[in-house]
């Protein structure tokens, strides 16, 4: 099944801090004149390379809560303890878009998949303290912290766990809450105003526009934008409520919607204006925080190199 508009424009690439050298640079590339190509290297390569850093010193921190807690006899850990964070980065859309030959023989292609869609919801959660004793668990508690909501300097609110292994760690390495709190979501941060930004551009939205006209001609009506016709389809074979068409009837459903969306996208050239709205919007971005970016690599050395220094003694 091809990836048109499923992910849609807030596309998250995940970036492993193990894979990205925060002393290497990324080689300009694209179709742009050489300066601007340069200056849009560079400025990527500072976003790329600050959340690498951020992703190593809050792993290395992670590790001195646990190696904390094992210091006072504990060998179970909240899973938030002891995964790898690899933060995310904002990626152009895709290339990979629905031609016209497959949207007439298999729509989206989701008549022809098996398996049901994963449904949302809350996953049931290993309890990393299930066996242990209330008295330990109650112990295990005072050791990490209680977990609080606190207001930040910002105004900002959030959960921390409080006057234990876990704060310690973190004002150790970080210096304060407010600090460890806003670059444990750098990469997240920028992927989030990108792609939002990248829904209001101006042209994109007149592409929408166009879009959704021309859909309404071929009989598709209260769609604003491709993703929306992707997410019919899809509802033809699993609706959220009441019985699925027929498969026979929800694949030919399916077929003429993709035929239009393909049809509609074209004319409006959507995939055109997606690509503009996202390198005007990344470069937005990197013009306003590149500075910032830049300065919050050297807070983040400063930590990673505190965090390790916890974890050698």
């Amino acid at each position: 099944m091809k990836a048109q508009h499923l992910i849609g424009l807030s596309l998250l690439l995940l970036v492993s801090a193990c894979t990205t050298d925060p002393g290497t640079s990324a080689e300009p590339g694209g179709t742009a004149g050489p300066e601007q190509s340069r200056a849009a290297a560079s400025g990527s390569a500072v976003l790329a390379q600050t959340v690498a850093l951020a992703d190593q010193a809050i792993n290395a921190t992670n590790k001195a809560i646990v190696k904390c807690m094992e210091a006072k006899g504990f060998t179970r850990h909240l899973p938030g303890l002891v995964w790898e964070q690899s933060s995310s980065l904002p990626v152009a859309p895709s290339d990979d878009t629905l031609t016209a030959d497959e949207a007439k023989n298999f729509g989206y292609g989701f008549g022809r998949e098996t398996v049901r869609p994963t449904p949302s919801g809350p996953a049931n959660k290993p309890n990393p303290q299930a066996g242990m004793a209330a008295a330990d668990v109650e112990k295990y508690q005072q050791a990490l912290g209680k977990l609080t909501v606190v207001t930040l300097g910002s105004g900002e609110k959030a959960r921390f766990y409080v006057g234990g292994c876990y704060e310690k760690s973190i004002v150790t390495v970080f210096g304060d809450r407010e600090t460890y709190v806003r670059l444990l979501t750098v990469g997240p941060d920028a992927a989030n105003a990108v792609a939002a930004a990248i829904e209001e551009d101006p042209a994109l939205v007149k592409a929408y526009k166009s879009w959704s006209s021309c859909m309404k001609g071929k009989g598709a009506a209260d769609l604003a934008k491709p993703e929306e016709a992707t997410e019919r389809a899809l509802r033809y074979y699993w609706p959220r409520s009441g019985p699925a068409l027929p498969k026979a009837e929800a694949l030919t459903k399916e077929i003429q919607l993709a035929v239009a969306d393909v049809a509609c996208s074209g004319e409006a050239k959507i995939h055109d204006a997606q690509q503009q709205a996202y390198r005007a919007q990344v470069d937005k971005y990197l013009a306003d925080h590149e500075v910032q970016l830049v300065a919050d690599q050297e807070t983040l050395r400063a930590a990673l190199g505190k965090a390790q220094q916890l974890l050698a003694s």
